[in-house]
C-alpha cells in the first residue's frame, strides 16, 4: 500500500507587525537581524515616535500587502511627504514627529506642525540671541 503524503507549507505572514512593509523589504539583507538602515519588522513602530513605520515610509492602502492587517495600520493619507522611520523626530527641531503628526496619519492636519520643516516655537531663545548683537 502507498501512501501519499501532502507537505504543506506553512502560512507565512508576509508583514508580521502589520505596518504596510512586507518582512522582506524590513529585513533588507534577509539575515533575521534589524540592521542599520533597517526598519523592524517585528515592530510596528521602529523609532518609538507614535507613527508607524508604513505611514512614515508613505504606505498608503493601495501598496500593501495581502497580510497586512488593514484595521492595524494606518496608511498615510499624503504620501508626497514622508519622515524617517529610523528617527523619531526627522527634522531636528526638538519636537518628535508623532508630536507634531497627532493623529499619526502623515498627512498635517490643522493644529499640527510638519514634522518635516523645523518649527520655530522649539527654539524661543534664538530671538533673544540676535538681540544681543
Amino acid at each position: 500500500m502507498i501512501v501519499r503524503v501532502e507537505i504543506v507549507e506553512p502560512d507565512l505572514d508576509t508583514d508580521t507587525d502589520d505596518d504596510g512593509i512586507l518582512d522582506d523589504v524590513e529585513d533588507a539583507n534577509h539575515n533575521g537581524i534589524v540592521d542599520a538602515g533597517e526598519t523592524d519588522p517585528n515592530q510596528i513602530d521602529t523609532d518609538g515616535d507614535g507613527i508607524q513605520d508604513g505611514t512614515e515610509m508613505g504606505v498608503t492602502l493601495a501598496g500593501i500587502g495581502a497580510d497586512t492587517d488593514i484595521t492595524v495600520f494606518l496608511p498615510d493619507l499624503d504620501n508626497t511627504s514622508t519622515t524617517n522611520p529610523l528617527n523619531p523626530e526627522t527634522d531636528g527641531d526638538g519636537f518628535s514627529d508623532g508630536e507634531e503628526d497627532v493623529n499619526h496619519n502623515g498627512r498635517v492636519d490643522a493644529g499640527e506642525t510638519d514634522p518635516n520643516a523645523k518649527n520655530a516655537r522649539s527654539m524661543p531663545w534664538i530671538p533673544l540671541l540676535l538681540l544681543n548683537d
